[in-house]
């Protein structure tokens, strides 16, 4: 059986092979990354001749299967198809994409949880909200000049030193941010059992919601939690209820919102924390163990179910 590092390898060496003729003199490499959560994961990057920007396919959960007992082949085979479904035809113009008029309308931002992420937000502009951290991205896919890039989750995650580059400060980023991410085109509500339903297995054991409760993203499901930072979208779901709400925290990418009248605030204290949502802090998904609150008498979200203070 290889070792990691020998794992590692062997995907560099032989994924070429796997892939069609147009990869062909591609550039393969391994590069590491601190993801959500403070994962630090290692992907391989396979950069064709005629693109400056290619996806990374992380390797570790791969390597897991290894040992497993999955063949080396069926992973190249799985990996190569991962890269074509998400092959990128064409540059990036790194001018446009540093002009800042290029892409001031595609700046969104995502929310992480704030004492799981410590590490990576040493290198990012942040602020706390609640016991989570707002953090910033350029949806780059969406920008005009990438009408040659084929892939429409391509992201970059906004740094100190490309903020920086734009000449913004933080506050300035954050009003950007908040401003996109809330507009109308961009929030997506779907019944909960609609969307267990399509699901197939679902994402709960149980359904302790009742029977009126949406999941809240955004078009494309990614990042979509970062919703709830944006006060005009949780007034307009109070009104639509004519109700409180409180908001379960799914993943990074969405959350339930549950109006006031279909649960008690006793029921949710008395929940175990994990009940609601599939992930632990040791999954790169996971956002909060917390339910939040907003009624628009106090017009912010607040914390319902914790016993230490959080000042923001």
């Amino acid at each position: 059986m290889l070792n990691y590092e020998e794992f590692k390898d062997k995907i560099v060496s032989d994924i070429l092979s796997y892939l069609p003729e147009k990869y062909d003199g591609s550039e393969v490499k391994i590069v590491h990354a601190v993801k959500t959560n403070d994962h630090v994961l290692d992907g391989v990057m396979i950069r064709r001749s005629n693109c400056n920007i290619a996806p990374n396919i992380y390797l570790n959960a791969f390597y897991e299967e290894y040992r497993e007992g999955r063949t080396i082949d069926s992973i190249l085979t799985k990996i190569a198809g991962i890269r074509m479904s998400h092959d990128v035809n064409g540059t990036v113009d790194a001018e446009k994409f540093m002009s800042y008029e290029n892409i001031k309308d595609h700046i969104y931002m995502s929310v992480i949880n704030y004492e799981c992420n410590r590490k990576l937000l040493e290198d990012r502009p942040h602020r706390r909200f609640l016991d989570l951290a707002i953090t910033y991205y350029v949806h780059i896919s969406e920008c005009s000049f990438m009408d040659n890039v084929s892939d429409g989750r391509l992201v970059m995650n906004m740094t100190h030193d490309l903020m920086e580059e734009y000449s913004l400060t933080e506050e300035e980023l954050y009003e950007i941010a908040k401003r996109n991410t809330g507009k109308r085109k961009n929030i997506r509500l779907t019944p909960l059992e609609e969307e267990l339903k399509k699901r197939g297995s679902g994402i709960l054991v149980d359904d302790p919601f009742g029977k009126i409760a949406l999941i809240l993203t955004n078009p494309d499901s990614m990042r979509g939690a970062a919703l709830i930072v944006c006060e005009n979208v949780l007034r307009d779901l109070s009104k639509r209820f004519d109700s409180g709400i409180f908001v379960f925290p799914l993943s990074v990418d969405e959350v339930i919102i549950v109006p006031e009248y279909e649960i008690s605030l006793g029921n949710i204290m008395n929940m175990d924390p994990d009940e609601f949502g599939p992930f632990s802090d040791h999954d790169e998904s996971y956002l909060s163990n917390r339910v939040y609150y907003y009624t628009e008498d106090i017009g912010k979200l607040s914390i319902v179910n914790s016993s230490k203070e959080i000042k923001v």
